[in-house]
C-alpha cells in the first residue's frame, strides 16, 4: 500500500497520484501544477520535520520551566510565611534547610533555562 500523500509543499492543497500517469507511486498537485514526483520524494520534508522536533523540545522545556517556577514560588511563599511567624534566632537550622531547598529549585530552573538557550 503506498504512503498517504502529504499536502503540496508549495500551495498546501491536497495532492493527487491519479490522472497523469499509469504509475501508482507518483504524486502531483492540480492546484499549482507542481511537477510529478515519486511519492517518497513528495512526502520527504526534512526541514519541516526538524522544525517540528525542535518545536516539541521547546514546548517540553517550557512545561518543565513552568512547573519549576510554580514549585519555586511555593517554596519561597512558605519561606516568607516562616519568616513572619518564627523567631529566626531560635530557628536558624530550619531557615538554612529552607534556603538550601529553595536554592536547589532555583538551580534546576537555571539548568532548564540553559537547556532552552542551547536550543536557540
Amino acid at each position: 500500500m503506498p504512503d498517504a500523500l502529504k499536502p503540496c509543499p508549495f500551495c498546501g492543497k491536497a495532492a493527487t497520484n491519479a490522472g497523469f500517469t499509469k504509475i501508482p507511486d507518483v504524486a502531483s498537485c492540480l492546484s499549482c501544477s507542481t511537477g510529478t514526483k515519486l511519492i517518497s520524494d513528495w512526502n520527504r520534508r526534512p526541514l519541516e520535520d526538524a522544525l517540528r522536533a525542535e518545536n516539541a523540545a521547546m514546548k517540553d522545556l517550557i512545561a518543565e520551566l513552568d512547573a519549576l517556577c510554580v514549585h519555586a514560588g511555593k517554596i519561597m511563599g512558605v519561606y516568607m510565611e516562616m519568616i513572619k511567624v518564627a523567631d529566626l534566632r531560635s530557628h536558624q537550622n530550619d531557615r538554612m534547610e529552607i534556603l538550601i531547598t529553595a536554592k536547589q529549585v532555583l538551580d534546576a530552573v537555571d539548568a532548564s533555562r540553559a537547556k532552552w538557550e542551547g536550543l536557540r
